[in-house]
Parts: structure tokens; C-alpha cells; sequence
């Protein structure tokens, strides 16, 4: 694709290619400037970075010889991608300042995508996939299926979530994954969430003379065929979710208040904090073993000056987001825990936190303004 081009113009382009590749799509909500991010792009080791219009293309050189197995959990396209015939990868990529959204195309499996820009997305501060709580993402396709009857869900992945007072087959047995292919998989989902505990992750819907996607709840969508607006609405539709979201964590913020000191007037930092507040009591050996357990695969925080006394609980010190190298600093029992950000703090690590505590903890854990005052 050459030439310059706004973000109507590459949709059309897209959209009426002479191919039968899927389209797939990852959004990232951002409190950047174009100008920053797109910086930060070219800044970043093995990306080439040429700006189209309002599109900006991205190219990733990649060894001929590479191969990538997806990951079972994460693997959206059921493809594996061995022993490419192209060495080069190619992302269009668009940011909308106003919302803070970036969308980028590809013609990667999800998941070779999805490691492709998380390396970028997980090192460069004021950046975040489009999470979807995972009760958000049911409540989506709940509705998806809702306003299309004739909706047919072909494949979903669903993961097990900690949950308080479920009435589900063996309880304690907390790490469970589904992956089902098969054109009854609406109902099955609904069977596996009620006797399981499961909720879904990844789904590929084919809304008959309508669309066939796939959404999963890390802001990725595939797009085969169909109309593209009605992909589009349903990202609007996520983007409000997690928009309010990021909305809550921002409160959290360091305010400089004017005090007058004689003849001179100095600015005193003020710390705003929001909460993570628990649908349920928490015992201490869940929070030992979440502090045992912040860093890996899918997390990359460590707790400094840590202090952590049971009987009624209380857990105080600094994480740190060891991906982006910010830190904020944490108190909490057995309700809620309160994030108070430093100086660098971005929204980003905190809704990171935030993220682990649902699917590590409480997956109703709710964000809310401090109550300390």
C-alpha cells in the first residue's frame, strides 16, 4: 500500500482487497499523542515505520527460517506459522486522538500479532490492549447472540475464573480451559459456564448473511468476511466499556496544592488513590499467594518494602511494573486494596494490576474512588 491515505480511504482499500485473507485487527486505547506514540514506534528495535496520511505502516523483519507454535490458550486462528515464505510482517496502523484508540491490521495470525505488538505495547508507558473484563466480554456476546438470533458460535476458548458461592462440578479444581470447535458452540458455552465456572475468551461468531469474526477479550478481533461496521460497532461498543475503565484508574494522580509559606508560596504534592475493592472477604493465603506470584508469562510486577501480617490483614509497599520500569505504591486488608501512583505512574501498569487482580483473585473486584480522604 503506497500513497497517502486517511482512515476511510485504507477501510475501503482493505475491505475490497482481491484476497481471502482475514483482516485481523488489534486496539490498544492510549493517552498518548500521535506524535509520542508514533515516535515511540519508530524508536523501537526491528520496526520500520512509514507514515501513510492518517495511516502509518509498520514492517517487522523476520528471520525466513522462524517458526511460531501458538500457544494452546491463546491460539485464535487454530493456524500454525512455520516456515514463512516472507520474511517481512506488515501492520497499518491508526490512532484516533480523540477517543485514544489504536487499531492495527494485519494479515498475522492473532497470535503471531498479538506477540508482535504486545512486545512493543508491554514496553512503552501510556499504551494498553483493549481488555475486556472477562464478565464484560459474556455480557457482549450475550447480547451479540441476543440481537442475532440465528448467530452461530463455531469455536470459543473459555478459561476457569476465581469466583465466590458457585454451584459448579468440583470447585477445586481452579485451572480449567476449554477449546471447542463445533457449530452448537453457543449452547455448549452456556453448559460448560454453568457446570464449569468458565467464561469465554476468545469467539468466533458467524452471524449468517451478516458477518463471520472472531473477538477475543485482549482487544483482537479477526474479520473473514461480511460486513465490517458491524465489527466496527462492536469495537465502539468494547472501546466505551474499557474507556470507562481507564476513566476510574485516572483519578489516581498526584496534585500540587499552592500553600502559602510566609513571603513564598510552594506547591506540596497531594496523592489521589483509587481502590480495588473485593466482592468478598480475602484470607491471607490468597494474598500470599498473589504476592508469591506476580511475575511470569502473563504478569511482570514485583513488590518492594513489602510488609504482609495476617489475622485481619494488612499488606503495604511499591510494585513495580518490571516491563515498563513504573512503580506505584499499594496498602490493603481483606476488602480492598488502595493504588496510590507516583510521580511517573501511568494509567497502563495500574489497569495491568488491576487485570491480574480479577484473574488471580476476585473476577468481581470492582475499580472505585479512594475513601481515604
Amino acid at each position: 500500500m503506497t500513497g497517502k491515505h486517511t482512515f476511510e480511504s485504507f477501510l475501503v482499500k482493505v475491505h475490497h482487497r482481491d484476497t481471502n485473507e482475514e483482516i485481523r485487527i488489534l486496539a490498544y486505547v492510549s493517552n498518548l499523542t500521535p506524535e509520542r506514540l508514533f515516535d515511540s514506534m519508530k524508536r523501537f528495535p526491528t520496526f520500520h515505520v512509514t507514515e501513510l496520511g492518517e495511516i502509518v505502516e509498520v514492517r517487522i523483519e523476520r528471520s525466513s527460517d522462524s517458526e511460531s507454535k501458538p500457544r494452546e490458550e491463546e491460539s485464535s486462528d487454530s493456524e500454525t506459522v512455520s516456515a514463512q515464505t516472507s520474511t517481512t510482517s506488515t501492520y497499518y496502523c491508526h490512532f484516533n486522538r480523540r477517543r485514544g484508540l489504536l487499531l492495527c491490521f494485519t494479515t498475522d495470525t492473532l497470535e503471531e500479532a498479538g506477540r508482535t505488538m504486545d512486545r512493543f505495547v508491554n514496553h512503552t508507558n501510556g499504551i494498553f490492549p483493549l481488555w475486556i473484563h472477562p464478565i464484560t466480554f459474556d455480557k457482549i456476546r450475550r447480547e451479540i447472540q441476543s440481537k442475532n438470533p440465528d448467530s452461530i458460535i463455531s469455536e470459543f476458548h473459555a478459561h476457569r475464573y476465581k469466583m465466590d458461592g458457585e454451584d459448579v462440578i468440583r470447585p477445586n479444581y481452579e485451572e480449567r480451559y476449554f477449546k471447542y470447535m463445533a457449530d452448537d458452540g453457543r449452547f455448549t458455552l452456556d453448559e460448560l459456564s454453568k457446570a464449569y465456572g468458565v467464561l469465554p475468551t476468545s469467539i468466533l461468531f458467524n452471524i449468517l448473511n451478516v458477518c463471520k469474526f472472531r473477538i477475543t477479550n485482549m482487544g483482537r478481533f479477526a474479520f473473514a468476511h461480511g460486513d465490517l461496521d458491524f465489527l466496527f460497532n462492536i469495537i465502539n461498543e468494547v472501546l466505551a466499556k474499557v474507556l470507562e475503565t481507564k476513566a476510574l484508574i485516572e483519578k489516581a494522580k498526584i496534585e500540587f496544592i499552592p500553600v502559602n509559606m510566609g513571603r513564598k508560596e510552594v506547591k506540596l504534592p497531594k496523592v489521589i488513590p483509587v481502590d480495588i475493592v473485593f466482592s468478598r472477604e480475602i484470607d491471607f493465603s490468597e494474598v500470599e499467594r498473589l504476592v508469591d506470584n506476580m511475575s511470569g508469562e502473563d504478569f511482570n510486577f514485583e513488590i518492594f518494602d513489602m510488609l504482609l501480617m495476617p489475622g485481619s490483614i494488612h499488606l503495604s509497599g511499591t510494585i513495580v511494573d518490571r516491563n515498563k520500569n513504573i512503580g506505584f505504591n499499594i496498602t490493603g486488608n481483606s476488602e480492598k486494596i488502595t493504588l496510590s501512583p507516583r510521580k511517573d505512574t501511568n494509567f497502563d501498569s495500574m489497569m495491568q494490576f488491576y487485570k491480574m487482580i480479577t484473574e488471580r483473585l476476585d473476577l468481581k473486584a470492582e475499580i472505585r474512588a479512594s475513601t481515604i480522604p
